[in-house]
Order: C-alpha cells, then structure tokens, then sequence
C-alpha cells in the first residue's frame, strides 16, 4: 500500500515500474525506484542493493540533543541534522544507525522548524526502538532518510475544518500538522481525538489541553478506552469521533495509528459523507 516504505527497491528501467510507485515520491519514482509488495514481475528487474539496504537512498546525519520517556513505553528524541530536511507536516523519515538498521517514525517537528522532532513506541521486540532508548546517548549520531509518506498537510489545502483522529503516537504526525497550521495562521476549526486504553497513552494530555486553552480555533478530544476518567471521553475513539460530529462533508481529515482503526475510521467517514479524496491515512505497521 505504501505505507510503510520497508520494501523499496530500484529497477533497472525505470519504465517496467511506473504501476509499482504509489505513495512514493516523484522524485525517487522517476530514478526508478518501487515498492517490492505491489510488484508482480515477469522478468529480471531490479538492481541489488548492498547488506545495508539504504545505500542508494539520500540521507543526512542528526546529532541527538534532546532525549526523554514520555511513558513507560514512549520514546521522545530530538535530532540536530547536519542539513536541513525538507518535509511537509505529517510525513515520515526512516532512521538508520551504523550497524545498518534502519525504521521508519513520523516526525512530529513543525516543517518550520530546523530540529527533528520524534515519539517513538518501545516495542517488545523491537530492535531499533530498544537501540534508541538503551544504547543512544546525547551525541550520539544517525542517519536520516528523505522525507516520505503522503498523508500530509500544507497550507495549500483550501480546507474550511482539519478533523484529526490518532491512536498512541500516531499523535505524532498530527502534532506536527498542528504546529504548523497554527504557524500558518490557519483560520478553519480544528478537531483533535487522540485514543488511547491507559491512560499513560495519552502522553501529549497537558500540552494539547494547554493549547486547547490558547488556541480558540482548535478544540482536544483525550479518549479512553479502558477506564473512566473525569474531564476525558470514555470510549473507543472510532465511536466517539462520529457521536461528537454533526458533518463530516466540509473537513479534511487525517488519520494516524493503529492500523484497524485506521481502517475502521476511514470506512466510517466515508459512510458518513466525507469524500476519499480528503481522507489521509497512515497506518502504522509493527516489524521488530
């Protein structure tokens, strides 16, 4: 689906490919460069890359200056790039460190904003996300993809209403849209649903609340789902969104998460009037 972007390869006519390329950059899908799980090839096709598997793509290195749990389970980093990375609110990077492993997080940074910012879930097993939080130091150095991923925001988009929907640190991408919508003076309302079971899952709560209170055009939803709490929704948060919102015809809607309510979110508006063309969704899928 492109989605992730773990599976990209290059081919070697950049023609066979051109069906292959969805949610790739036009950049990288002009060098001929595809995703491997919607290819169906009948010939030899591609270029080998080497054991690190990101030598063809263009990267920067980031000095880590900032470090911190967020919950028992949420990583925050901050990266000082020795460029600057261009990227829309929303968009994606892949991290790579020097023993060649590399995964994909969200920036939660303003595109304004010459530091990379990031929420990183601690995985059981996740080799890069227990790399972070037990062997990197302030100091420390890692690689840097180009800026991917298309469900993004620019202050392009002529939209009267953002309705922004995340599960754990899918709140990430969001955050960054918001910054950067209250950067750009963004005049439409802004809805903001964030879902988590714990809650220690609502990380980001004092902040967004705080800019709730600072912020008259936009307007934060915390949701739980496992236990009632005062001053927060109770409920899963693909329920509460629909019961809380009268239409859904005018917003430009973006959805980040666990990838089944991804789904079920983007069903559900769509049901409810809201057109596919403004429904943008980042699955977050798991991988060790």
């Amino acid at each position: 689906m492109g989605a992730c972007q773990s599976c990209v390869l290059r081919a070697k006519s950049p023609k066979q490919v051109k069906t292959w390329q969805a949610g790739l950059s036009a950049s990288r899908a002009e060098k001929g460069y595809f995703l491997a799980c919607q290819a169906k090839p009948d010939d030899e096709l591609i270029d080998i890359i080497d054991a690190e598997g990101e030598n063809e793509l263009p990267f920067i290195k980031a000095t880590v200056i900032a470090k911190e749990m967020l919950s028992k389970d949420i990583l925050y980093l901050k990266l000082n790039p020795k460029s600057r990375l261009e990227f829309e609110a929303g968009q994606f990077v892949k991290l790579g460190n020097e023993h060649g492993l590399w995964r994909s997080y969200s920036l939660a940074s303003s595109p304004t904003a010459y530091e990379l910012e990031f929420h990183i879930r601690l995985l059981p097993d996740g080799k890069m996300s227990h790399f972070l939080k037990s062997d990197v130091r302030i100091g420390h150095e890692l690689n840097v993809s180009e800026a991917l991923g298309q469900c993004c925001w620019t202050s392009h988009r002529k939209s009267k209403r953002l309705l922004l929907i995340a599960t754990g640190t899918g709140l990430a991408p969001l955050w960054s849209i918001l910054q950067h919508a209250q950067h750009e003076n963004y005049a439409g309302e802004i809805d903001l649903y964030h879902g988590s079971r714990h809650l220690e899952g609502l990380y980001w709560h004092s902040k967004l609340k705080k800019l709730s209170l600072d912020w008259p055009n936009f307007h934060y939803f915390p949701c739980l789902s496992g236990v009632s709490m005062q001053d927060i929704f109770h409920g899963r948060v693909s329920e509460l969104v629909l019961s809380n919102q009268q239409t859904l015809t005018s917003a430009e809607i973006y959805l980040c998460g666990n990838p089944d309510m991804v789904a079920t979110m983007k069903k559900k508006c769509f049901l409810a009037g809201a057109a596919l063309t403004k429904i943008h969704a980042d699955p977050f899928t798991i991988g060790a």
